[in-house]
């Protein structure tokens, strides 16, 4: 295993060199890019490695660039249109928010103002306009 790893190793190092040798001391194969220099030694031959066509895959690299980044320009499109959508609601609810509790003052004024008479339901209309004002903040 160790032999094939450096074999591998060595003729991915001496891929320029396009010669590699083969040594055998005291039974041992090893292997190099210079001759040996005691025991036998094997000159094989490293084959260069195919040309490949550039231009077909940058091509296919530019057209798969180009399409992920439009992908990329819909995504970020509709992110922001969710966030303003967000936006709106969150104002929307701040202005209802706003409305009760103004509506719960108005109520709790108008009944420090009532008559004997008419303080219970005025009490009742404030108590009622706190639970709204309550239950419209809280979302």
């Amino acid at each position: 295993m160790r032999v094939l790893a450096l074999l591998i190793f060595c003729a991915s190092a001496t891929a320029s060199a396009q010669t590699l040798y083969k040594c055998t001391v005291d039974g041992k194969p090893t292997y190099s890019d210079t001759p040996c220099k005691a025991g036998a030694s094997t000159v094989i031959d490293v084959p260069r490695p195919p040309k490949v066509d550039t231009s077909a895959d940058l091509a296919r690299q530019e057209k798969l660039s180009a399409q992920m980044e439009k992908e990329r320009h819909k995504r970020e499109a509709r992110d922001e249109r969710e966030q303003e959508r967000a936006a709106k609601a969150a104002d929307a609810q701040r202005k209802k928010c706003a409305a009760a509790r103004l509506k719960q003052k108005e109520a709790e004024q108008a009944a420090s103002n009532a008559s004997l008479k008419k303080y219970e339901r005025a009490q009742a209309n404030a108590a009622r306009a706190a639970d709204a004002a309550s239950a419209e903040c809280k979302q």
